[in-house]
């Protein structure tokens, strides 16, 4: 045999060796590694839901991919190894890095991201059919579709080309430098970890050569595809053909890799004017896209800038040379990476890349007046799916779907005495997460009830729960917030609004991480332990229509998914839709008169009987200006002629130029409706700028309370002032305003007929009359309504005293103490340590203890995700320094030492 035929012998054996051996290293990775420990567990969290299809296909891709191209090498192209390692470095590495980088790096696909991956598996394809079958067609058309598909694979296998050489002599140097230093200080480690560090030198190897070896690929196929192609059309067309698909590429990745966060920060930030204020709300649906895709951009665009490329250089060549590989990279990564707009509308002075997807949340609410999470709830929960990892994706579902916690159990007792009842609700909670949560849940009562009792256990034995203590309002708060801090149970009813209350529990303890079943790392064993909470309360029969027992009404609920696997109501099985049932039955029962002693007073509540509208009298309307306000365009409009109907003079005062003013022609239908800010503000205004009225009608909605409750405005006097909500409750209320219109004589009403009927009848609530009477011995008094009768004490004694004096609050609050109730500035906290205890004490003492701050509805703050592009090589050397590391350490105590 010449020498010339040993050589060729060799290399028809390396090339062999390389394909197969490679190939079969991969697949005992796959088998032993990747597919049980990701691809696996990524195809049951399709199954169930957790993530999108595309991803278990691309896992499936990744999955059959070696075996395929081992069969399709052996089957066709073993005979000549120049043809098989070009389908190994032309065909199959390509399209496995490609099915890599969708799978863990690329969440959701934006369009630059689609012409490339869409551009890579044309040119793929083409390679694969001229390595198949050579590179003439049979048509006109497969020939044309033919030189389309060698040109897409230039362009993009000269992009892989760029992008490899950045990557492949550090990561080559890195890893050859790793693969040296666990050979030097443990040969027998080395050796312990073989099959890992073979795969991993035959990457390098690999790696090596892959892009010379694309490169020199997509060339020669170019090369053959266009002389095939010359044949039968000519060189014109040909090349014409050629040069309109590679000019069409570069031009669409020139004209998709726009970002929204530039331009649209820079439009909000020039909005001066209602001009510029209506036009940026007539393009709301292309506003609320570009928000929605900066918030969500950690799935879409690569997080990450040169600095790392730098960096990776740096620490294996040369600095020098890392300055021009990271500019380098900066220049073909442009449109997928994400790029900071440097805008200041927060006002932080930051530029980062969080810091704009902060700066859309923040915008997208002040504008839009919602939260983006409950805008674009869809949009939202797409990008949480849209990720390789069940954990985050699940995580993911249950932070934008409120269900990290589940109500496993709820128990119902009611005691009825005549038409009043006990109620007592006992809630099971179990965490679905692995860290404790929080649950929060925002309700309304009859005005008129009372919530009495709020309990605490890790066990189910009512008898040895924690109790509540009630407490003001700041300081309860204060020590709640401080516990969670501290991770010690603690649990809060508040009222709110009202008639609104706001029950919160912490923590429920986190699922068992432990794992376990086949499937590791997705498997764990059930949700977390229990946490049981009894909430009571006194109430008074609903007689309007067929009797019941009202329930507490739903407004908000946050981390609680409340699909409770049993429900009881007095021990009998019951189904509900949400936390809870309706109105219970209370047949038989009628509304009868109730007597109770309070603080020398007695409250006495009586049927009521129907009562004819009051007139208003004159009203100074204040229009609530928000965006959510544009939904009740049309009930704002029945609003003013039922007030310029009920009233003898109505003056309507709007926003216009972001100031309140007279707006004697104001038209609902036409108006301008724009941001956030809390009709609160507007309220201010108004009470400084109207003349003397009758009273105030403030027109809103539910609202963001958020926005409210972050917010602190001037202690004034105000008119009778009325809030009527259109369109629903808030989930709460800032306490300057549950505090300054109480005290104003006024209130909240959902309707202005509600509000003409209440006028008529000032003490009436919940179908009976309320009277403060002088102390007397007759007739007897009624113990079980007495909780009822100190929250009516409380509110008329605030009422009389029209102060909000310190010294005011601590007189309503010692009420509160004494009768056991929750009140506006009383709440029940629960607390189990001494610690705890201690705490209140002292807060209670402050001067602030009536003071309660806003919650704020930020997300947590973002994790810190490694980039998949620069890390997995290092990863997989990382695993072999564990792998070599155990492997010494086993070692080491066989041996005794």
């Amino acid at each position: 045999m010449t020498r010339d035929h040993q050589l060729r012998a060799l290399g028809r054996a390396a090339a062999r060796a390389v394909f197969y051996g490679w190939n079969t290293m991969f697949l005992m990775v796959l088998g032993f590694g990747l597919g049980p420990l990701v691809l696996a567990p990524l195809v049951v969290a399709c199954v169930l839901g957790i993530i999108p299809p595309p991803f278990a296909l691309v896992a499936l891709a990744i999955a059959v991919t070696p075996p395929l191209a081992t069969f399709v090498g052996a089957w066709k192209l073993n005979a000549d190894p120049g043809r098989l390692l070009s389908f190994f470095y032309g065909v199959e590495a390509p399209f496995l890095a490609l099915c890599l980088v969708r799978l863990f790096g690329i969440g959701q696909l934006t369009a630059p991201t689609a012409l490339l991956l869409g551009a890579w598996l044309v040119g793929v394809a083409g390679l694969t059919r001229t390595l198949l079958h050579g590179p003439t067609e049979g048509s006109a058309v497969a020939q044309g579709a033919r030189v389309v598909a060698a040109s897409a694979g230039l362009v993009v296998g000269s992009w892989g080309v760029v992008l490899l050489s950045i990557y492949v002599p550090p990561l080559v140097v890195g890893g050859g430098y790793l693969l040296v230093e666990v050979f030097r200080s443990d040969p027998n480690a080395f050796l312990g970890a073989s099959t890992f560090l073979v795969f991993l030198a035959a990457t390098l190897v690999a790696l090596t050569v892959f892009p010379v070896a694309l490169f020199g690929l997509s060339l020669r196929h170019v090369q053959l595809v266009v002389h095939a192609a010359r044949v039968r059309f000519g060189w014109p067309l040909t090349l014409g053909l050629a040069g309109a698909t590679i000019g069409g590429l570069l031009g669409g990745f020139a004209w998709t890799s726009a970002q929204p966060q530039g331009p649209w920060f820079d439009r909000i930030e020039a909005v001066r004017t209602d001009r510029d204020r209506r036009a940026l709300m007539d393009d709301e649906p292309a506003l609320r896209s570009a928000l929605v895709a900066i918030a969500t951009s950690e799935t879409t665009l690569l997080q990450a800038d040169g600095n790392h490329v730098r960096n990776l250089w740096g620490s294996t060549i040369h600095a020098a040379a890392g300055q021009v590989a990271a500019e380098l990279w900066t220049g073909v990564t442009w449109p997928f990476v994400f790029h900071p707009s440097g805008s200041d509308l927060t006002g932080g002075g930051e530029t980062s890349r969080w810091t704009d997807k902060w700066t859309a949340r923040r915008v997208y609410a002040s504008l839009l007046d919602t939260p983006i999470d409950v805008g674009d709830r869809d949009a939202m929960l797409a990008a949480a799916q849209a990720t390789w990892s069940p954990h985050q994706a699940h995580a993911g579902l249950l932070t934008i779907g409120d269900r990290k916690v589940r109500l496993a159990r709820q128990e119902l007792t009611v005691a009825p005495d005549g038409d009043l009842a006990t109620v007592r609700i006992h809630d099971v909670y179990r965490n679905q997460t692995f860290e404790p949560q929080e649950v929060s849940v925002s309700f309304s009562l009859p005005e008129s009830a009372a919530i009495t009792g709020l309990w605490l256990s890790t066990q189910p034995d009512f008898d040895r729960a924690d109790r509540y203590v009630v407490a003001t309002r700041g300081a309860a708060q204060a020590v709640y917030e401080r516990s969670v801090e501290n991770r010690v149970d603690p649990a809060l009813v508040e009222q709110v609004g009202p008639h609104h209350y706001r029950l919160r529990a912490f923590p429920v303890v986190a699922r068992d991480a432990r794992l376990t079943g086949p499937l590791s790392g997705w498997e764990v064993d059930g949700d977390g332990d229990e946490l049981h909470l009894w909430l009571e309360y006194v109430v008074l029969a609903d007689t309007s229509g067929a009797p019941c027992w009202p329930t507490p009404v739903v407004a908000e609920t946050r981390n609680l998914g409340v699909d409770a696997e049993l429900r009881t109501l007095d021990g009998s099985p019951f189904t509900a839709d949400g936390w809870m049932p309706e109105c219970l039955p209370a047949p038989g029962v009628v509304a009868r008169p109730h007597r109770a002693l309070v603080g020398g007073h007695v409250i006495e509540a009586l049927p009521a009987h129907p009562v004819e509208p009051a007139r208003l009298g004159h009203v100074a309307v204040v229009i609530d200006g928000s965006r959510s306000m544009v939904r009740h365009a049309d009930e704002v409009a029945e609003a003013l002629a039922a007030l310029r109907a009920a009233a003898t003079q109505v003056d309507v005062w709007c926003v216009r130029e972001d100031a309140l003013v007279p707006c004697p022609t104001f038209e609902p239908a036409t108006a301008l409706w724009f941001g956030d800010a809390p009709s609160e503000d507007r309220l201010v205004a108004a009470a400084a700028a109207t003349p003397a009225v009758d009273r105030l009608v403030v027109l809103t909605d539910a609202g963001a309370y958020e926005a409210a409750t972050r917010r602190t405005w001037p202690d004034l006097a105000l008119p009778e002032t009325w809030f009527v909500h259109l369109g629903g409750w808030p989930a709460a209320w800032a306490d300057w305003t549950l505090d300054h219109v109480g005290r104003s004589g006024g209130g909240f009403v959902d309707s202005v007929d509600a509000l003409a009927l209440r006028l008529a009848d000032r003490e009436q609530a919940d179908g009976r009359t309320f009277r403060d009477l002088p102390a007397t011995d007759a007739p007897p008094l009624e113990p079980a309504f007495t909780p009822i009768a100190a929250r009516r004490r409380i509110r008329d004694l605030d009422r009389e005293q029209r102060s909000g004096t310190l010294g005011a609050l601590d007189a309503l609050h010692a009420l509160a103490v004494e009768y056991h109730v929750v009140t506006p500035w009383s709440s029940m906290l629960v607390v189990v340590t001494d610690d705890q205890r201690d705490a209140l004490a002292e807060a209670e003492g402050k001067a602030d203890r009536f003071e309660r701050e806003g919650i704020d509805d930020d997300l947590p703050p973002p994790s810190a995700a490694p980039e998949p592009a620069t890390t997995a090589l290092l990863l997989l050397a990382a695993l072999g320094v564990g792998a070599a590391h155990r492997t010494r350490r086993a070692r080491a105590a066989g041996n005794g030492t």
